[in-house]
């Protein structure tokens, strides 16, 4: 029954993405009697590496964001982006290794598409060999930077052979680095 239910939802991704935002406001205002700002306090670092670690997952983003808003008025600044980064760094490593796996039959579907095909043509056509293999890890990165899922950036490079785990992991680790920041810094200035 519930599977016919959700097969009659036009856009259940879009309203799991709608909903994680409230969420996320429920979270960051705590005016709803869950005392969770209560519990991230007593969890600490532990709970900032937490939110680091779902701040790369499409659907958690925005309460990670929340959560972090929030820690960064309590924690020490530098510890907790450093803490934070190196939750975002294992989220995208199992993010990575579960989508060489799960994705497998999307990606495919994606590279067959006329529109991707056609953009690959072009860029090997105009771009040097050399330069692609540092364009798409850096487009990865600026994704993982952003407020984006992570996921996107992880199927940029889980399929491609030019960027191994360690090289999407810097780039990952880098870029997400300067997010996690900026949100501890907004977080700063606003709360």
């Amino acid at each position: 029954m519930l599977k016919n239910i959700i097969r009659k939802i036009k856009y259940p991704k879009l309203i799991l993405l709608a909903l994680s935002v409230v969420i996320s406001y429920l979270i960051f205002k705590d005016e709803n009697g869950f005392h969770f700002h209560a519990t991230l306090i007593r969890l600490g670092y532990v709970g900032t590496f937490l939110s680091g670690m779902v701040f790369v997952y499409g659907f958690t983003t925005a309460p990670a964001i929340a959560m972090l808003l929030f820690q960064s008025s309590i924690q020490n600044f530098w510890a907790a982006g450093i803490i934070a980064t190196a939750g975002v760094l294992i989220g995208n490593f199992l993010v990575f290794q579960l989508l060489k796996i799960s994705m497998e039959n999307e990606l495919e579907d994606l590279a067959k598409n006329k529109y991707f095909h056609w953009f690959v043509k072009k860029m090997e056509g105009h771009v040097p060999h050399f330069i692609q293999a540092y364009i798409l890890p850096a487009f990865a990165g600026f994704i993982a930077a952003s407020p984006l899922p992570d996921e996107f950036a992880v199927a940029l490079v889980s399929k491609s052979k030019d960027i191994s785990l360690p090289i999407f992991s810097f780039f990952a680790f880098t870029f997400s680095t300067f997010g996690i920041f900026i949100i501890l810094l907004i977080g700063k200035m606003i709360l």
